[in-house]
């Protein structure tokens, strides 16, 4: 199967070693993105190798490592958030410290 660029979602299935309803699970919360253009319900088989670890090449992009990447982003987004509300606190307090002091 690994000379196909398509795979439908019984030989998806069978790479990832999981049930059709897995498959479909996978695709309804764009885990792994259905081809629409094709009849059927088909896969890129770039995308089921990588989502099933077999990707030589471990930077380029797949649906699974953009999830990851997103959630990587979420949590930075919110430290960033964290460290600037710290950031303006301090500033205040040393702002409002000089002044007391006459500076």
């Amino acid at each position: 199967m690994k000379d196909k660029l398509v795979l439908t979602a019984t030989e998806t299935a069978e790479v990832l070693n999981i049930g059709l309803s897995s498959v479909y699970y996978l695709r309804d919360h764009n885990i792994l993105p259905q081809l629409h253009d094709l009849p059927g319900v088909r896969f890129r088989a770039k995308d089921v190798y990588a989502l099933a670890g077999e990707e030589s090449n471990a930077q380029e992009y797949t649906p699974f490592r953009f999830k990851e990447l997103e959630a990587e982003l979420k949590n930075k987004d919110a430290r960033i958030q964290q460290l600037e509300t710290i950031l303006k606190g301090t500033t205040s307090r040393m702002l409002e410290a000089l002044k007391e002091g006459g500076l």
